[in-house]
């Protein structure tokens, strides 16, 4: 269930795996095994930090002018 929510948001925001490693610092093999759900030592601070870079759970996207749903003019190095 939680990798079918991680792909779902993924697609949905038009993100390779390997932009959200870009933009979340966890490395695609890793989010790769998390979608096809095969266990892997997960860690809160891992899930975390993919919440931020999707935006999942009420957390504000860490880069949201590069989300097609953003209204903010900023990059990412604004913030």
């Amino acid at each position: 269930m939680l990798g079918q929510l991680l792909r779902t948001a993924r697609r949905t925001r038009g993100l390779s795996q390997l932009a959200l490693e870009d933009w979340s610092g966890v490395d695609q093999t890793v989010i790769s095994r998390l979608e096809l759900g095969r266990p892997i030592g997960l860690r809160l601070k891992t899930l975390l930090r993919l919440f931020d870079a999707l935006g999942i759970i009420g957390l504000e996207p860490r880069y949201k002018a590069w989300h097609p749903w953003s209204t903010e003019e900023s990059t990412p190095d604004e913030t």
